[in-house]
């Protein structure tokens, strides 16, 4: 908490002066742009399960990489933005200035983190793995779609409902009424 307090009021890591602070800037925006994966592919996905009675599995399956992909194209939409803004073909905004402050200091956005992602308390390089994990499990999960035989629960979106989805593919399985299923 100190060395972040001290990140912030120094105001990063970066800068100095003239137009080697903004080639810096401009460096790091293209570093986390790069660390972007490409957005799942919504079609063949979908494509794939349109004979299928979809198990509770997929169903889980395909929320996940619905918000994996809005959240893909809400971090390479705004670190879009902030490039052009840095490179003069936008306008600079408040929300671009706090955006580069973040990232400065290792933070994640919290613009991010509100609407968008996952809780978590890494920083931006830590976070951008966690995400390209996430990403290689949902993929993973996709190119099979059967329920994997291990699964990182931390790496969903909401792990309540892959817990909800256990219990009535259970209650299905074992023609057990729902309402008395328990974890």
């Amino acid at each position: 908490m100190l060395f972040q307090t001290i990140l912030e009021v120094s105001g990063g890591g970066g800068g100095g002066d003239g137009d080697g602070g903004d080639e810096a800037n401009m460096a790091i925006v293209d570093l986390y742009l790069e660390k972007v994966p490409v957005d799942l592919d919504m079609l063949e996905i979908v494509d794939a399960l349109k004979d299928q009675v979809r198990t509770p599995y997929q169903v889980i399956c395909l929320q996940e990489c619905e918000r994996m992909n809005i959240l893909l194209n809400v971090i390479r939409s705004e670190l879009t933005d902030l490039k052009m803004g840095l490179n003069g073909e936008l306008n600079q905004t408040a929300a671009m200035e706090m955006l580069l402050g973040c990232l400065l200091i290792n933070r994640i956005p919290e613009v991010w983190t509100d609407k968008y992602a996952y809780e978590s308390l890494k920083g931006t390089d830590a976070w951008f793995i966690d995400l390209q994990e996430r990403y290689d499990q949902y993929f993973a999960w996709t190119e099979m779609w059967q329920m994997p035989k291990s699964i990182k629960i931390a790496l969903l979106f909401n792990p309540m409902s892959f817990l909800t989805a256990i219990v009535q593919a259970t209650a299905r399985e074992k023609n057990l009424p729902l309402d008395n299923m328990c974890i």
